[in-house]
């Protein structure tokens, strides 16, 4: 790796996390490719993440501290997941550095992660790369394509080409990210811009693999390893689902804005939204919570199909 010699720094959302929050940066601090700043973004924590940052010699961002190594900002309101990573993302691009390597408090890095994704990228020429998330709680893919043809494939899931581990090649080239490890050249984010903050939560990585492809191709690194902390093991394939929260409105209308917003055609843009909400319907009613689930989901649809964005729906954490 002494060939490959660039400035990366870490960009941290948390929330309520102080414990796995304390597990990422002991990952991060025990990386073999050196980490030019560390800066994390608590997204209005009341766990007393601020007290523990400091505790861990992480300085308040402000005009004069911009040079420190390790920086956080206390944001005076929950934005939510994409709200975080907006800010966050916002402000870390006029760091000086040459990557940004994005994460929230739910993972942790081998110590060969970063190493391992710098030297494929370099090796296949790539400005964006993502780690692979695969253990032992937690099945993880490579998406390999995500088609935006098919108006029968109405969710993001369905419209995926997933390939899965024992994973036989260097890389894979990819169409969807999460926000759990994908490092990014700040040369892109500086043309694509910053997440879109307007998802609230789910789907904002998602849409920001698209703008990133408008630049370069992506790549998954199976060898670079990134475990998720908070991951339990499925122990069974029952698919008996308990009644919707608010976090399925988000998952249902953000669905429904990422179809509009990126369907190739006519009939994925209005007709793949309507078999998609009749799915929900469907599962509902399999589940005896149709009753109670139904006007989640027809706020979701109106939302989605209106272009209604933000927090829609207060969160109960």
């Amino acid at each position: 790796m002494n060939e490959f010699t660039c400035d990366v720094g870490v960009v941290l959302v948390t929330y309520n996390r102080k414990r796995c929050l304390d597990k990422v940066l002991e990952g991060l601090d025990k990386q073999t490719y050196p980490i030019k700043k560390t800066f994390v973004f608590d997204n209005n924590s009341t766990d007393g993440t601020a007290e523990f940052l400091l505790s861990k010699n992480f300085v308040k961002i402000s005009p004069e501290t911009l040079d420190e190594k390790k920086l956080f900002y206390q944001n005076t309101f929950n934005a939510g997941g994409a709200g975080g990573f907006s800010q966050a993302i916002d402000i870390a691009k006029n760091f000086n550095l040459d990557y940004l390597w994005i994460m929230d408090d739910d993972v942790y890095p081998e110590k060969t992660c970063l190493e391992n994704l710098l030297h494929s990228m370099k090796k296949y020429n790539t400005l964006a790369a993502l780690p692979c998330r695969n253990d032992t709680n937690f099945k993880d893919f490579a998406c390999v394509k995500l088609d935006c043809t098919n108006y029968l494939k109405y969710s993001v899931w369905k419209k995926k080409t997933k390939v899965y581990a024992p994973f036989d090649k260097d890389v894979y080239f990819i169409e969807d990210i999460v926000f759990e490890g994908p490092i990014i050249h700040t040369d892109v984010i500086r043309k694509i811009g910053k997440p879109d903050a307007s998802y609230f939560i789910l789907f904002d990585d998602t849409d920001y693999a698209q703008r990133i492809l408008k630049y370069s191709k992506i790549i998954y690194v199976p060898n670079a390893k990134l475990h998720r902390q908070l991951a339990q093991k499925n122990s069974s394939g029952s698919r008996n689902l308990p009644p919707f929260n608010w976090k399925m409105y988000y998952a249902m209308r953000n669905e429904i804005l990422f179809s509009r917003k990126y369907g190739k055609n006519w009939m994925v843009r209005n007709i793949s939204p309507i078999i998609y909400i009749i799915y929900m319907m469907y599962i509902s009613y399999r589940d005896h919570h149709l009753l109670k689930n139904l006007p989640l989901i027809i706020k979701a649809f109106i939302d989605g199909m209106t272009n209604k964005r933000g927090m829609r729906v207060k969160p109960n954490y």
